[in-house]
Parts: C-alpha cells; sequence; structure tokens
C-alpha cells in the first residue's frame, strides 16, 4: 500500500478511505502462494544454463549477478 499512495501522490491524486479498503481486502484475500509457489528451472524448460549465461553476459555483468 506505501507503493500505492506513492503512485496516487506522484500523480496529484486523492486515494479515498473506501479505495484504500477495498485494496487492503483484495490483498488479504489473495496472499502471495495462495495458488503455490512455482519453481522453474533451465531444465525444465529445456533450455542450456550455459547458452543462457552467454546471452546474459552484459546484463549479468552490469548488475553483478552470478
Amino acid at each position: 500500500m506505501t507503493v500505492v499512495a506513492g503512485i496516487y501522490r506522484h500523480f496529484g491524486l486523492a486515494l479515498s478511505p473506501a479505495a484504500e479498503a477495498r485494496m487492503r481486502g483484495w490483498i488479504a484475500q489473495n496472499p502471495q502462494g495462495k495458488f503455490g509457489k512455482h519453481r522453474y528451472s533451465a531444465a525444465h524448460l529445456e533450455l542450456d544454463p550455459s547458452e543462457i549465461r552467454r546471452r546474459f553476459a552484459n546484463y549479468i555483468q552490469h548488475y553483478q549477478l552470478s
């Protein structure tokens, strides 16, 4: 809700108490992981990890990822 309030402020909009309550209600009814957790792997998607690293080398280096 902090991010939402910041977006509203940025655009000079008022976040009504009713709208905030509805958003909070939706968040409460839809917690992260509600339907389980997704796990992805290169192997599951039939991708070669070394090829991924090669293609994204600049990105990996720029953001200092391993």
